[in-house]
């Protein structure tokens, strides 16, 4: 069988005439339009919060409900309850109202873009970003690098605090890559990273370990009034 009638053949298959030998190039056929039911897991009119307050539980997050004026209460409750000796903190909202909360209980910040190097971030056992999204079908958490959000704080310290405002969920991860939407990362960082669930690794029989490669904790503060 030579070409030509090997690609009638796939064409009578497809529903579409043969080629036409003295045609020009044909123009590729338009993709069908793509029906959301069908695609979508998660639906833009979904309970958002509900639904990555479910999923990141599942991948092992840790999620806390609060307003924005009732964070550093809810970082006062987090640093009773570990062992925090000290705390690197990204650019976000209301960062002076956190970083005198955390040395009123005697837990020194550390400058993140110090030297402009990863290092001090070793020294901090616990990180706080803000996030620019999040995706509440996988409860994933975006975290992207920029001139004051080194990459170290969400990744080196041994628990890992996220604050989310509900008005950054988006609904799965179409909308993530959809140029389009007012929340995706563009231009693209240098660093982006989604992080679903803590740092996870399994030796050959399947013994699973947490904080390996990166935070052994993950904390979602999910932000209910933005």
């Amino acid at each position: 069988m030579n070409r030509a009638a090997f690609l009638n053949r796939v064409r009578a298959a497809l529903g579409r005439g043969p080629i036409d030998p003295h045609a020009g190039p044909s123009r590729p056929p338009v993709p069908p339009a793509i029906d959301d039911h069908l695609v979508r897991l998660v639906s833009p009119d979904a309970d958002l919060a509900a639904v990555f307050t479910d999923a990141a539980r599942r991948v092992g997050i840790t999620v806390l409900a609060t307003r924005r004026a009732d964070l550093p209460g809810v970082l006062l409750d987090l640093l009773a309850g570990r062992s925090i000796t000290s705390a690197a903190v990204s650019a976000c909202t209301g960062r002076d109202a956190i970083v005198r909360t955390l040395a009123a209980r005697g837990v020194p910040v550390i400058d993140p873009s110090r030297d402009g190097s990863l290092d001090p971030c070793f020294d901090a056992d616990l990180g706080i970003t803000e996030v620019p999204a999040a995706v509440a079908e996988t409860g994933s958490i975006l975290c992207a690098t920029g001139p004051d959000r080194g990459r170290g704080v969400s990744l080196l310290p041994r628990v890992h605090v996220a604050l989310v405002p509900c008005s950054r969920l988006l609904p799965d991860l179409a909308d993530l890559f959809d140029p389009g939407h007012p929340l995706a990362p563009r231009p693209g960082p240098a660093g982006t990273v989604l992080i679903t669930g803590p740092s996870k690794t399994a030796d050959i029989e399947g013994v699973l370990i947490t904080g390996v490669h990166g935070p052994a904790e993950v904390i979602a503060c999910l932000i209910t009034d933005e």
